[in-house]
């Protein structure tokens, strides 16, 4: 390996340098991610991840991705350490242009990375149902609604089929099957419903 390694430039040292660092570091912490090891962690030792907590729904924005992140030196020496040595190796560019390209493949890693990050985390959902949702829908009787009980009223709130626990408005018995429409929200999520 030393005569292999007699044959790089400084440059190019650098290079190699920069990609086995980056890679190690980034396979290292792939296989931690995969095996749940500091999937909550951007950094050495488990450090937790910033969590900006936003104030009008009360969830939590993970933000496991920042541009000087450790996932983004990473990606940013991984990939300039690759791209310099293609160029400088394969291609034989002079310096001069290898680094400006090197630093150029880097910067595109990070804003790629950056973009799949940001795009994932539009994708999740805090799972939590907004009950304001369900007003003014209708839904079927799935548990007869008694005159001065609790029944059950089947519909779709945000998407997904939901049971919840309905009242009738009027005192009025609803049967099995008939048509209800939400017209109030109890404390304790109960529906308040009427006949359609």
């Amino acid at each position: 390996m030393g005569i292999w390694m007699s044959s790089f430039s400084l440059i190019d040292r650098v290079f190699l340098g920069s990609a086995v660092v980056g890679g190690t570091l980034f396979l290292a912490r792939m296989i931690m991610v995969l095996l749940g090891l500091g999937a909550d962690g951007d950094g050495v030792g488990g450090t937790a991840l910033p969590v900006d907590h936003d104030v009008d729904t009360g969830h939590q924005t993970d933000l496991s991705f920042k541009l000087l992140s450790f996932q983004a030196l990473m990606a940013f020496f991984m990939m300039f350490g690759l791209a310099g040595l293609a160029m400088s190796q394969g291609s034989k560019f002079a310096a001069l242009i290898s680094l400006p390209v090197a630093a150029g493949a880097g910067v595109a890693s990070v804003w790629v990375l950056r973009w799949l990050f940001s795009f994932f985390s539009k994708m999740q959902s805090s799972g939590t149902m907004d009950l304001k949702a369900a007003m003014g829908q209708r839904g079927r009787v799935y548990l007869t609604i008694p005159d001065s009980g609790m029944g059950k009223l089947e519909l779709v709130v945000q998407g997904r089929m939901r049971v919840m626990s309905a009242v009738s408005l009027d005192g009025k018995a609803i049967p099995t099957d008939a048509q209800a429409e939400v017209v109030e929200i109890q404390s304790g999520d109960i529906l308040v419903v009427r006949r359609y």
